[in-house]
């Protein structure tokens, strides 16, 4: 599997080459490949089939210049900023259950967590906690023999914004961030030398490539 740091891209692109990167794979053009970006600007990310009017106060977004965007996968609304860093995981179906490729990417990230020093564990279906609150959600699509699987990783937890801007979510919160756990934010490189170390357990080996190489639009 190989392994590229996309850095920080606008809400909108983040999930148009999530979708590339899917049907790339599908067609055989690109490799297996976990690819990270952090998007420039909030967003709320809406599933595949969320009612925007029923998971986003849409007055709040609009005041607060929070992007909305639709993903290609499900799952409920999401909320990321620069303070969440977010992979992308695309592979070939090997005709695994669904709940088992949650199980098998989010241990990826459990072993990122104990990579710097936190215990994670993996909640069913698709929730990596820390202490019983979450710090890494995700989200599955399949298509055409390929799988995507993509989440965020909580680095530092603007709660008061996600808990207004989620109708979900309003006035009650079960997530942590790697601030919250450590007393301060890592350094960005040394949380993506953490996700490569996790997510080399996935096949065994990790190669890195250049940013170009997977950002395609």
């Amino acid at each position: 599997m190989l392994f590229s740091d996309l850095g920080c891209l606008e809400p909108e692109d983040s999930v148009k080459n999530d979708e590339l990167l899917l049907r790339a794979d599908s067609s055989g053009d690109i490799p297996d490949v976990v690819c990270i970006y952090t998007r420039t600007r909030p967003a709320v990310s809406l599933g595949r089939s969320s009612v925007a009017e029923k998971s986003v106060d849409l007055d709040y977004a609009e005041r607060r210049g929070i992007t909305i965007v639709r993903r290609a996968s499900g799952g409920s609304a999401i909320f990321s900023d620069r303070a969440q860093i977010t992979y992308v995981a695309v592979f070939r179906d090997g005709g695994y259950p669904r709940e088992d490729v949650f199980k098998k990417v989010c241990d990826c990230i459990v072993g990122a967590l104990a990579h710097m020093g936190i215990r994670g564990e993996y909640k069913p279906i698709n929730d990596v906690l820390v202490n019983g609150r979450k710090i890494s959600g995700s989200a599955q699509k399949r298509f055409r023999g390929s799988i995507l699987q993509h989440g965020t990783l909580i680095v530092a937890d603007d709660r008061e914004t996600m808990e207004s801007v989620l109708i979900p979510l309003k006035k009650r919160s079960a997530t942590t961030s790697l601030e919250e756990i450590l007393g301060a934010i890592p350094r960005r490189e040394d949380i993506v030398e953490a996700l490569k170390a996790g997510f080399s357990s996935f096949s065994g080996t990790l190669e890195e490539r250049p940013q170009s190489t997977f950002f395609l639009l």
